[in-house]
Formats: C-alpha cells, structure tokens, sequence
C-alpha cells in the first residue's frame, strides 16, 4: 500500500462515515462493518512500507462500543413497565452508537488532513 492508496481507503472510511450516519439512526451491524473495515486497514497498513509515523497514526484509530447483554432482571423490569425500559434502553444505545460513529469520522478526518498536509 503506497500513500496514494492509503489517503484513498481514509477517504472511504469517512464516506462509510457520512453513508452511516446519513439516516441518523446507526445499526449495530454498521459498526461491525465499520470496525471490520478498520481492522483490514491496519492489517493493510501494518504489512506496508508506509513510514512509521503513518503506520503509528493509524494504529491510533479506534472504534469503541461494546455491546451488553441485559440480564432476566431487566427484562421482568421492562415487561413490568410495559417496555417503557426497553425504549430508554434502546434509545440509549442508538445514541451510544451514534456517537461512537461521530468519534470515529473525526478521527479520521484527522488522520486524512494529517496525511493531505505532511505526505502529499
């Protein structure tokens, strides 16, 4: 992978971004497509001869959620209050997510400004 081709694959990851983030409501399984795409990245980086300083940037990025399982306490809690609970729930991992996708897009705009600035 040559710098070229690196600004390219940043490029596409903030698209994917944009594309996620477009509907204003982030799936689980886009974070996963996401974070997938992030970890052939820095495979793709880390077997390159791109200089050091790029291959430590990229390393640097990161896509965190973690997904919990509710436990049976819950889910007596929220058929008590007739799913009242599961709404708060949902809503708040539906925010989590999309924060979570924000974080990563300016991390990436980041990395690709650094890159524009210092390698092109």
């Amino acid at each position: 992978m040559d710098i070229t081709k690196c600004t390219k694959y940043i490029d596409f990851l903030s698209s994917e971004c944009d594309r996620f983030l477009k509907n204003r409501k982030v799936t689980e399984e886009e974070v996963l497509k996401m974070r997938n795409e992030l970890l052939r990245f820095k495979d793709l980086t880390n077997a390159s001869g791109l200089s050091p300083e790029i291959i430590k940037r990229v390393n640097e990025l990161n896509l965190t959620y973690e997904v919990s399982e509710k436990s049976e306490y819950f889910k007596v809690l929220a058929l008590a209050t007739l799913g009242y609970w599961y709404i708060i729930y949902e809503n708040r991992k539906a925010r989590k997510m999309e924060n979570c996708m924000h974080d990563f897009k300016g991390q990436v705009s980041e990395l690709s400004l650094f890159l524009k600035l210092n390698f092109n």
